[in-house]
């Protein structure tokens, strides 16, 4: 006579009781909300390197005809200007004034990622036959209600320029880029654009 082998109801609850209590050890110790976030903080870096990047090569190939460069404006008016007031960029929909330091800043932007200048970034890539960029990046959040996007400025007398994120997680790497700013991951040829503390800036 066969005898028909086969687990009991008892023995099914005590097996997947097992695996819940061992999936809430591993979410305990593993921790995705922190693997994703610093997900995004890498992605975060690795777009304005990109966009660092590109902006050099667009200066570097521009350089001998100083009056093609814009990085703000048809000649660039919106870049800061001693204490002139200067125009901060973002990757978010922004209308406001600031007040950077002593210094009144206009806030505009857009979720836009198209490189011709119409983006949230001002800059017309189409120009340049050197720069490969197909589109603006755009923080993996970016949203006003998070206060999670990209800043940009630049500056008049010397064509230098900042680009700026908010991190979750890797605060070390915030603090380590050169910057002014310990809260904000800082790129670009002059770090001190842009404000050092995030108060009104990034909320």
């Amino acid at each position: 006579m066969n005898k028909k082998y086969g687990f009991t109801l008892v023995e099914l609850i005590v097996v997947l009781a097992i695996i819940a209590a061992l999936v809430g050890i591993l979410i305990a110790v593993v921790k995705p909300q922190q693997i994703f976030a610093r997900l995004r903080d890498t992605q975060r870096s690795s777009d304005l390197n990109n966009l660092s990047r590109a902006i050099d090569v667009y200066l570097t190939e521009f350089a001998q005809s100083a009056g093609s460069i814009t990085l703000a404006g048809s000649n660039n008016e919106r870049c800061r200007n001693g204490t002139a007031s200067f125009t901060v960029y973002y990757s978010v929909p922004m209308n406001a004034t600031l007040n950077l330091g002593g210094i009144n800043a206009v806030a505009t932007g857009n979720t836009s990622t198209k490189v011709d200048g119409t983006g949230w970034l001002p800059i017309n890539f189409t120009q340049s036959k050197m720069v490969q960029l197909s589109q603006l990046p755009l923080d993996p959040r970016n949203s006003t209600s998070s206060h999670y996007y990209y800043t940009y400025a630049c500056e008049k007398n010397n064509f230098a320029y900042e680009l700026n994120a908010r991190l979750e997680v890797m605060s070390d790497l915030a603090a380590n880029d050169g910057g002014d700013a310990p809260g904000l991951l800082e790129v670009g040829s002059d770090k001190t654009i842009l404000p050092a503390t995030t108060s009104g800036f990034y909320q």
